[in-house]
């Protein structure tokens, strides 16, 4: 049973850093860390950690998107590559800060999880820890406007 153990969190390593390595892959060589150059891509690659596109197998994986955009009611929306998948994240991430300049990461999030910012989340969402999430890997506070993160 230990073997067991072991051998399954040697696994949950190795795909972290297979993972890893993906990210940069996916966003042009950006990566998390490198929030400052890219706040935009970093913030895609976040919602993509989030959604479980760097996990093998993953549907946001088979359908290159990323973000699970225009993902509802079981219908999904597929990229004919990945890279088409981030671009699409971004588009749809600078477009609603660019429309919504006060919202902050609470209120993307409430929006892009129950397509309202006051919406109510369904079962097994939560919104404000994705929020957090996402804005603690750009290293700012989930009370910012995302606007103002991502420069506009």
């Amino acid at each position: 049973m230990l073997l067991l153990v072991v051998l399954g969190v040697a696994v949950v390593w190795l795909a972290s850093q297979s993972n890893a390595s993906q990210t940069d892959a996916y966003i042009g060589g950006g990566s998390m860390a490198n929030t400052s150059s890219d706040p935009l891509g970093a913030m895609a690659n976040a919602i993509a950690t989030m959604e479980g596109f760097f996990v093998s197998g993953s549907l946001p994986q088979r359908t290159n998107n990323p973000g699970d955009i225009g993902t509802f009611g079981g219908k999904v929306r597929s990229y004919p590559d990945s890279s088409a998948g981030f671009s699409a994240l971004q588009n749809y991430i600078g477009t609603h800060a660019a429309a919504h300049p006060d919202w902050n990461f609470y209120d993307f999030f409430h929006y892009y999880l129950t397509g309202d910012p006051n919406g109510t989340p369904g079962p097994g969402q939560n919104p404000n820890g994705y929020a957090e999430y996402v804005a603690g890997a750009l290293g700012v506070s989930a009370a910012t406007p995302i606007s103002q993160v991502l420069g506009g």
